[in-house]
């Protein structure tokens, strides 16, 4: 993620409440959201997400890069959109995922302890690619949607398909709900879930974005 696009996204986050027209992907709702957001652009502009990586490195020397088969897995539903070069693993982590969660993404690197389940990789991968594509601003994003009343219910594909006439995209929903898109997806795809042609088209309509399709 180059500088120039850090800083025009933060000089447009400090902007937006003066002048509207300066709009990042996702605008705040309100002043306290927006308070809440500048320490992630920020962040993006004094390049933590690599210096923190640079200590990860130093301190948790297990962290490994993506297997080739885990390379090859991730292409087949976001094809050359994510730079898997950049993308760590942390099977050793304790932190935060026993009560928290199963697995979790700091900015490039997938964080679980022992093992996780291939679909769960993938939605992992999704916070990955919100990562690259829109900046630190996907943690707080996060964040907002597993603390809201729909948290990770995207609707089924009923709303998908309502979602999808109306000519919409992955990011009519929130970023969790993104990642739950792409998982089913992924499920359907490997036979664990039940799923007609239709429903994977309309599931396709919406994994093209990650794909770069659109």
């Amino acid at each position: 993620m180059e500088l120039p696009i850090r800083l025009k996204r933060l000089i447009k986050h400090i902007a937006y409440p003066f002048y509207r027209k300066t709009i990042n992907e996702f605008p705040p709702e309100g002043p306290w959201e927006w308070m809440g957001d500048l320490p992630f652009y920020l962040m993006d502009t004094l390049a933590v997400p690599e210096i923190y990586h640079s200590l990860f490195r130093l301190f948790k020397w297990n962290t490994r890069h993506l297997t080739r088969e885990e390379i090859e897995v991730s292409k087949s539903i976001f094809g050359d959109m994510i730079d898997y070069n950049l993308v760590k693993v942390d099977n050793k982590a304790r932190f935060g995922t026993k009560k928290t969660a199963l697995a979790y993404v700091s900015f490039n690197t997938i964080n679980y302890l022992g093992k996780i389940a291939p679909a769960i990789f993938i939605h992992e991968m999704v916070h990955v690619w919100q990562y690259q594509r829109f900046g630190s601003i996907y943690i707080a994003r996060a964040i907002k949607a597993q603390r809201s009343k729909a948290g990770y219910d995207y609707g089924g594909v009923s709303n998908l398909y309502q979602i999808m006439i109306k000519g919409g995209s992955l990011l009519d929903f929130n970023f969790e709900q993104q990642a739950d898109i792409i998982e089913d997806y992924y499920k359907m795809l490997h036979n664990q879930d039940s799923a007609g042609p239709m429903n994977l088209s309309i599931y396709e309509y919406f994994v093209r974005e990650v794909r770069g399709d659109v």
